[in-house]
């Protein structure tokens, strides 16, 4: 009897050997599995990346369209200060003309004038610097009595193709 229950108690242990793995079929399974819950998060962290790339383009493109208004803003003010009427040097923009952060004038369109970087300060300019995609083009409608209608337009391209983004504003002849 002592024998049979200790044969008995070497095939459970034996069976517990066996029992505790994971066979060919199971391992399949569960890397099946892994993989296809590590696929969408891989999927959409390459594609979050893609849509940050393409929302700092776009920022950026908004902030030098207003700072094209900012510096047509900044030219009319210098005109009253000056004494001179505020439309003074910015009549001849409607068919499109180029400033940069520090002008004091308009300067003519050109074709596909490039905005560089300046890589120490991060400036936009068309001095000095790497080319850029973004192209800033101010149009100025002098048809309003007593104001004048900007519109700065930035376009570039991506990998996403090409791209445009719009400001406008009024500005007013006030003084008067």
């Amino acid at each position: 009897m002592i024998a049979l229950l200790s044969m008995y108690q070497h095939q459970a242990q034996l069976n517990k050997k066996f029992t505790t793995g994971m066979t060919l079929v199971e391992v399949l399974i569960a890397g099946m599995l892994l993989a296809l819950g590590l696929v969408p998060v891989f999927y959409f962290s390459s594609h979050s990346l893609v849509l940050a790339q393409s929302a700092r383009t776009t920022f950026t493109a908004g902030l030098l369209a207003q700072e094209g208004l900012e510096v047509i803003r900044t030219i009319r003010d210098d005109n009253w200060i000056a004494g001179r009427d505020f439309d003074v040097g910015l009549t001849d923009c409607d068919s499109g003309c180029r400033v940069q952060w520090d002008s004091t004038s308009v300067l003519s369109l050109g074709t596909d004038i490039a905005l560089l970087v300046d890589s120490t300060n991060q400036i936009y300019q068309y001095n000095s610097g790497s080319t850029t995609s973004y192209m800033r083009t101010i149009t100025i409608d002098n048809s309003i009595s007593n104001a004048m209608r900007v519109q700065s337009k930035v376009d570039w391209r991506d990998q996403g193709g090409a791209h445009t983004f719009t400001a406008e504003a009024f500005l007013y002849d006030w003084l008067q």
